[in-house]
Parts: structure tokens; C-alpha cells; sequence
């Protein structure tokens, strides 16, 4: 599950890029926010609380009930995985990380589809469809919100030997402030990096 949770850290961040050093088609929020979320890759869901200032993401989480939290920065493609029971931090390159280094060097189609409301936040919904130079394929739909902010995600990542459908959906959405001490590694942390030989972040069905 860390695995597939990592993944969904690069590739639900559709709004981030546009740019060389971004990920995704979209543009990075122009507001910082909180929200809850669901988060469902394949057949496994977690619940998560974000906390989002354009590019860099804070999303807290329990998995087999030990608390978890994920620090995303999608211009610099870092990812830390928080232990703060063990106060540990663990740090990857997301290029490096299979399955989720895969959306990095998509290149991107979109195309609105209109206006529509999602847990009761206007948004713009959007077709996109991404292929990188290996011809895996990320494509759905996405919704955004005037700050830009992917309320809701709907995707199929395609690859040449499987099929993985990954879905999130922001729930209590607030925009406004977040605390930067939320997004930094806090004092006292011990920085490891993510072990070599881990299983492959690449998703299964």
C-alpha cells in the first residue's frame, strides 16, 4: 500500500506541470488549501488529509494503523514518507521510483468538457490523456476549481502488461493559509533514503 500511495502522490498531482520540471498538464494551484480525501488505486482505498500550497503537498494518512504522512514537492519530484512514531524520514527521487517516475515525462492532451459541481465546489471538468516514450498511457478525466485545485480524479494508468484504475475525490475543502512548518521535515527526524530493493512502485491490479 506505501507503494501504490506514493504512485497516487505523482500522479494525482495533476495539478502540477505543464512545465519541464512538472508533472501533469495543469498548472500548479494558485491557492493554498486543506481537504479531506479518498483515495482508491485498483481495489485498495485510504482515507488521507491534505494539506496543498501550489506545487508541495502534506497528506496524512494510516496504514494498518500506524500513522503516516507524505510530503510531496512536484517541482523538485522529492517525495518523504514520515514514520513520526520512529521519527523517521525517508526520502526518494520520484524519477527513480518505478510506476510513479512513469508521469514524469508524459506528454499531454486536454480538453474541457464543462461546468459541473463536486461535493459542492464548482468545477471544470477535463479530459486528459498522457503517453510517455514507452506508450504507457495515464487518461480520464479531471475536475478543477477556479484556485485550479483537482477536487475530484478519475484515471486508468495503462501499461503493457496491466491496467489500474486510481480515483481521489477532495471532500471539505478549505481554501486558505497552510502553516509551512507542515511541509517541511520536522526538526529531530532522522533522513533515510528509500531503501534500494523495495518492491516496484509500478501498479497492480
Amino acid at each position: 500500500m506505501i507503494a501504490r500511495l506514493l504512485l497516487i502522490l505523482a500522479l494525482s498531482g495533476l495539478g502540477a506541470g505543464g512545465a519541464a520540471a512538472d508533472i501533469g498538464p495543469f498548472g500548479a494551484p494558485r491557492a493554498s488549501y486543506t481537504a479531506d480525501a479518498t483515495i482508491t488505486v485498483g481495489r485498495q482505498s485510504v482515507a488521507a488529509r491534505i494539506f496543498g500550497d501550489g506545487p508541495r503537498e502534506r497528506r496524512e494518512t494510516i496504514i494498518q494503523g500506524v500513522p503516516q504522512i507524505f510530503l510531496l514537492d512536484q517541482r523538485a519530484r522529492t517525495a518523504v514518507l514520515l514514520m513520526p512514531g520512529a521519527r523517521l524520514a525517508i526520502e526518494a527521487d520520484i524519477r527513480t521510483v518505478p510506476g510513479a517516475g512513469e508521469a514524469i515525462d508524459m506528454r499531454w492532451t486536454t480538453r474541457p468538457l464543462g461546468a459541473e459541481t463536486v461535493a459542492g465546489v464548482h468545477a471544470t471538468r477535463h479530459r486528459v490523456d498522457g503517453v510517455n516514450a514507452r506508450g504507457d498511457r495515464l487518461s480520464g478525466e479531471v475536475w478543477l476549481t477556479r484556485e485550479n485545485i483537482p477536487v475530484r480524479v478519475e484515471l486508468e494508468f495503462r501499461g503493457a502488461r496491466r491496467r489500474t484504475a486510481i480515483r481521489q475525490e477532495l471532500h471539505n475543502l478549505k481554501v486558505g493559509p497552510v502553516d509551512p512548518r507542515l511541509l517541511r521535515v520536522p526538526a529531530g527526524f532522522r533522513r533515510l533514503p528509500m531503501p534500494a530493493g523495495l518492491p516496484s512502485f509500478a501498479p497492480r491490479r
